[in-house]
C-alpha cells in the first residue's frame, strides 16, 4: 500500500511542478508577474508572507496537500477496485461487440497526419519563443489558413475553443493583477490562446485516428527507450473511434441514480470500469499499419509554418 501510495504520488507531484512551471512561466508570464498576483490576492492576510519565494511556497504546500489527498483517495478507490474486480467466468459472459477501430477513417483528412504534427511542432515552438506581434501575428495567419484548408473533425472544436478561453482570460486576469503592462498582458493573453488552437487545430485536422498512427510510428522508432514497445502494442490495440463518449455516458447512467455518498458512487464507477473492460474489442494482432503518403499540399503546410518561424528573426518593434 505504502509502495503504491509512494509512486502514485510521485506522479501526480510531478506532472503537477510541470504543469504550474508551464502556467507561470509561459501563460502568465513570468515568475513576478505570478507573485504580483499572490500580493495582491492574498497579502493582505496576516501570518502570510509576500513577495516570490512566498507565493512559489504557497503553491508548491498547496500542491503538496493535494498530491498527498488525491494519491490516498486514487489508490484506495485502485485497490477496493482490483479486490472486488469480477472473475473471468463473469467477465467472458458479457458482452464483448465493440467493434475494432479501423487504422484511420474511411473520410480522410486532407493533410498527412505526420505533416500536420510536424506543422503544429513548429508553431508550438515559435510561440514558445517570441511574444512579439509580428510573430503572433504571423503564426495566426498561419493557423487561419491551416483551419480553412484542412477539413478536419469538427469534435474537438468546441472543447477546444472553450478551454483557449479560459486560458487566455486567467493569463489577462494575471497580468493586470500582476502589474504588467498592458501591451505585455495583450501578447501573452494571445499567445495562451493560440497554444489552444493550434493543438486544437492538430487534432481536428489530424483526426483521432491519425494522431494515433503518428504516435505508434514514433513509438516504434523509440523502440530502445523502456516501455516503448509496450506502449506502442497498446496503441495498436485501442477500441473504436467514438469509444470513449459511449462510455462517458455509461458512466453518467451508472452513477445517476446512485445515493450521492463516497462509497456508493466509488462502488458504481468500479462497477462501470469493469464493464466497459469486459466489452472492450482489441483491434486483431498483427494489422497492417495504415498507409500514409505525403503529398505537395502537405509539404506546402510545413514550409508555411516555417515561414511564420521566420519571423523570430525580424526586429520585434
Amino acid at each position: 500500500m505504502a509502495a503504491r501510495f509512494a509512486t502514485c504520488a510521485g506522479v501526480r507531484l510531478g506532472h503537477q511542478l510541470v504543469s504550474t512551471a508551464f502556467y507561470i512561466w509561459i501563460v502568465v508570464g513570468s515568475l513576478d508577474v505570478y507573485a504580483g498576483t499572490y500580493d495582491e490576492l492574498l497579502g493582505d492576510l496576516p501570518l502570510l508572507p509576500a513577495g516570490e519565494s512566498a507565493a512559489l511556497l504557497a503553491t508548491g504546500a498547496g500542491l503538496l496537500a493535494w498530491t498527498v489527498f488525491a494519491s490516498a483517495v486514487q489508490v484506495t478507490v485502485y485497490r477496493r477496485g482490483l479486490l472486488g474486480w469480477p472473475p473471468a467466468a463473469e467477465r467472458e459472459r458479457r458482452p464483448t461487440s465493440r467493434p475494432p477501430a479501423p487504422a484511420l477513417p474511411a473520410r480522410r483528412p486532407r493533410f498527412d497526419p505526420r505533416a500536420v504534427a510536424a506543422a503544429a511542432a513548429v508553431a508550438f515552438a515559435v510561440l514558445l519563443a517570441s511574444t512579439a506581434w509580428i510573430v503572433l501575428a504571423a503564426v495566426a495567419a498561419w493557423l487561419a489558413l491551416a483551419w480553412a484548408t484542412a477539413r478536419g473533425d469538427r469534435e474537438p472544436i468546441r472543447a477546444g475553443l472553450a478551454f483557449a478561453a479560459l486560458l487566455a482570460a486567467g493569463a489577462f486576469v494575471f497580468g493586470l493583477l500582476g502589474g504588467a503592462a498592458l501591451d505585455v498582458t495583450l501578447r501573452r493573453t494571445a499567445r495562451a490562446a493560440l497554444l489552444v488552437l493550434v493543438a486544437t487545430w492538430l487534432r481536428a485536422a489530424a483526426g483521432e485516428a491519425g494522431i494515433r498512427e503518428v504516435a505508434r510510428r514514433a513509438l516504434r522508432r523509440a523502440h530502445r527507450v523502456p516501455a516503448a514497445a509496450e506502449a506502442s502494442a497498446i496503441l495498436e490495440r485501442l477500441g473504436a473511434r467514438g469509444s470513449l463518449a459511449a462510455s462517458g455516458r455509461a458512466l453518467v447512467g451508472a452513477v445517476r441514480d446512485q445515493p450521492r455518498r463516497p462509497a456508493s458512487l466509488a462502488a458504481a464507477v468500479l462497477t462501470w470500469i469493469a464493464v466497459e473492460a469486459a466489452r472492450f474489442a482489441p483491434a486483431p494482432p498483427g494489422a497492417a499499419p495504415a498507409a500514409l503518403r505525403v503529398r505537395p499540399r502537405d509539404r506546402v503546410l510545413v514550409a508555411l509554418a516555417v515561414a511564420a518561424a521566420a519571423t523570430l528573426a525580424l526586429p520585434a518593434g
